[in-house]
Protein backbone atom coordinates (compact mmCIF):
# COMPACT_ATOMS: atom_id res chain seq x y z
CA UNK A 1 0.00 0.00 0.00
CA UNK A 2 3.01 2.36 1.17
CA UNK A 3 4.50 1.48 -2.50
CA UNK A 4 1.54 2.67 -3.99
CA UNK A 5 0.43 6.01 -2.17
CA UNK A 6 4.47 6.98 -3.05
CA UNK A 7 3.89 5.84 -6.76
CA UNK A 8 0.57 8.24 -6.84
CA UNK A 9 2.44 10.93 -5.38
CA UNK A 10 5.59 10.85 -8.17
CA UNK A 11 3.41 10.39 -11.17
CA UNK A 12 0.54 13.25 -10.10
CA UNK A 13 2.19 16.07 -11.17
CA UNK A 14 3.54 14.50 -14.62
CA UNK A 15 -0.28 13.88 -14.86
CA UNK A 16 -1.33 16.94 -14.56
CA UNK A 17 0.91 17.85 -17.02
CA UNK A 18 -0.03 15.55 -19.38
CA UNK A 19 -2.52 17.74 -21.24
CA UNK A 20 0.00 20.07 -22.01
CA UNK A 21 2.81 17.75 -23.79
CA UNK A 22 2.64 17.08 -27.35
CA UNK A 23 5.53 15.53 -28.54
CA UNK A 24 7.87 12.40 -27.97
CA UNK A 25 11.07 13.19 -28.91
CA UNK A 26 13.74 10.31 -29.38
CA UNK A 27 17.54 11.32 -29.54
CA UNK A 28 19.98 8.51 -30.63
CA UNK A 29 23.92 8.83 -29.58
CA UNK A 30 24.85 9.56 -32.83
CA UNK A 31 22.51 12.56 -32.58
CA UNK A 32 19.69 11.70 -34.85
CA UNK A 33 16.26 12.58 -33.84
CA UNK A 34 12.82 10.92 -34.19
CA UNK A 35 9.95 12.93 -32.70
CA UNK A 36 6.45 11.53 -32.75
CA UNK A 37 3.12 13.84 -32.56
CA UNK A 38 1.40 12.54 -29.55
CA UNK A 39 -2.03 13.10 -31.03
CA UNK A 40 -1.00 10.07 -33.43
CA UNK A 41 -0.92 7.74 -30.56
CA UNK A 42 2.37 6.34 -30.68
CA UNK A 43 2.54 2.97 -29.13
CA UNK A 44 6.00 2.05 -27.84
CA UNK A 45 6.48 -2.02 -26.86
CA UNK A 46 9.70 -3.04 -24.65
CA UNK A 47 11.41 -6.07 -26.63
CA UNK A 48 14.57 -7.72 -25.02
CA UNK A 49 17.21 -5.20 -25.77
CA UNK A 50 15.13 -2.56 -27.97
CA UNK A 51 11.52 -1.16 -27.99
CA UNK A 52 9.04 -0.48 -31.09
CA UNK A 53 7.23 2.37 -31.72
CA UNK A 54 4.51 1.99 -34.02
CA UNK A 55 2.85 5.44 -35.39
CA UNK A 56 0.58 5.68 -38.27
CA UNK A 57 0.84 2.21 -38.91
CA UNK A 58 5.00 1.59 -39.44
CA UNK A 59 7.06 0.06 -37.07
CA UNK A 60 10.06 2.11 -35.82
CA UNK A 61 12.46 -0.30 -33.67
CA UNK A 62 15.05 1.25 -31.32
CA UNK A 63 18.27 -0.53 -30.13
CA UNK A 64 17.82 0.71 -26.25
CA UNK A 65 21.82 1.30 -26.25
CA UNK A 66 21.49 3.55 -29.10
CA UNK A 67 18.99 5.76 -27.22
CA UNK A 68 20.49 8.99 -25.44
CA UNK A 69 17.11 10.38 -24.50
CA UNK A 70 13.51 9.67 -24.86
CA UNK A 71 11.29 12.74 -23.42
CA UNK A 72 8.05 14.62 -24.00
CA UNK A 73 7.50 18.16 -24.51
CA UNK A 74 4.83 20.28 -25.19
CA UNK A 75 6.46 22.14 -27.88
CA UNK A 76 9.43 20.82 -30.34
CA UNK A 77 12.61 21.93 -28.30
CA UNK A 78 14.47 22.72 -31.90
CA UNK A 79 11.20 24.32 -33.11
CA UNK A 80 12.63 26.85 -36.08
CA UNK A 81 9.74 29.53 -36.50
CA UNK A 82 11.05 30.60 -39.74
CA UNK A 83 13.36 29.14 -42.74
CA UNK A 84 16.65 29.41 -42.00
CA UNK A 85 17.79 26.85 -44.46
CA UNK A 86 17.76 27.31 -48.32
CA UNK A 87 19.13 24.09 -49.24
CA UNK A 88 18.78 23.11 -52.86
CA UNK A 89 17.51 19.46 -54.28
CA UNK A 90 20.06 16.58 -54.01
CA UNK A 91 22.55 15.72 -56.75
CA UNK A 92 21.98 12.29 -57.41
CA UNK A 93 24.48 10.14 -59.36
CA UNK A 94 26.86 7.10 -59.27
CA UNK A 95 25.15 6.22 -56.06
CA UNK A 96 25.30 8.82 -54.33
CA UNK A 97 23.48 11.93 -53.52
CA UNK A 98 25.00 15.39 -52.85
CA UNK A 99 23.25 17.71 -50.58
CA UNK A 100 24.55 21.89 -50.62
CA UNK A 101 23.05 24.40 -49.44
CA UNK A 102 22.60 23.08 -45.50
CA UNK A 103 23.84 24.58 -42.02
CA UNK A 104 27.14 23.71 -41.46
CA UNK A 105 26.88 20.47 -38.82
CA UNK A 106 23.06 19.60 -39.88
CA UNK A 107 22.50 16.19 -40.43
CA UNK A 108 21.32 13.79 -43.52
CA UNK A 109 19.70 11.00 -43.09
CA UNK A 110 18.49 7.82 -44.95
CA UNK A 111 15.78 5.57 -43.74
CA UNK A 112 14.49 2.46 -44.82
CA UNK A 113 11.39 2.41 -46.98
CA UNK A 114 10.23 0.57 -42.70
CA UNK A 115 11.38 3.93 -41.26
CA UNK A 116 14.53 2.61 -40.16
CA UNK A 117 17.09 4.78 -40.03
CA UNK A 118 20.08 3.48 -41.86
CA UNK A 119 22.70 6.24 -41.54
CA UNK A 120 23.82 9.60 -41.18
CA UNK A 121 25.78 12.37 -42.81
CA UNK A 122 26.92 15.54 -41.16
CA UNK A 123 27.34 18.54 -43.53
CA UNK A 124 30.25 20.14 -43.10
CA UNK A 125 31.53 23.50 -42.75
CA UNK A 126 30.87 24.10 -46.01
CA UNK A 127 27.14 23.20 -45.73
CA UNK A 128 27.68 19.99 -48.22
CA UNK A 129 27.15 16.68 -47.56
CA UNK A 130 27.75 13.36 -49.64
CA UNK A 131 25.17 9.90 -48.53
CA UNK A 132 27.04 7.33 -50.64
CA UNK A 133 24.02 4.44 -50.95
CA UNK A 134 25.77 2.55 -53.87
CA UNK A 135 26.74 -0.29 -50.97
CA UNK A 136 23.15 -0.18 -49.74
CA UNK A 137 21.05 -3.31 -50.14
CA UNK A 138 18.92 -3.19 -53.22
CA UNK A 139 15.24 -1.34 -51.62
CA UNK A 140 13.39 1.99 -51.29
CA UNK A 141 15.54 4.66 -49.06
CA UNK A 142 14.75 8.11 -48.27
CA UNK A 143 16.98 10.57 -48.17
CA UNK A 144 16.44 13.78 -45.96
CA UNK A 145 18.66 16.31 -45.59
CA UNK A 146 17.48 20.26 -44.77
CA UNK A 147 13.96 21.02 -46.27
CA UNK A 148 14.62 17.99 -48.75
CA UNK A 149 13.33 14.55 -48.74
CA UNK A 150 13.90 12.10 -51.53
CA UNK A 151 12.86 8.84 -52.33
CA UNK A 152 15.49 6.70 -54.58
CA UNK A 153 15.20 3.26 -55.46
CA UNK A 154 18.08 0.98 -55.07
CA UNK A 155 18.37 -1.65 -57.78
Amino acid sequence: MRKIIILFFLLCPLMMRAAELKYLVITGTDGATTTFLLADRPLVVPDDNEFIVTCKGEDLTFVISEVLSFKFFDALPDAIHEVVEESSRPQLSDGRALFKGLRAGSLVSVFSSGGQQVTTVRADEHGMAEVHYSQLPAGVYILKGGNNTVKIIKK
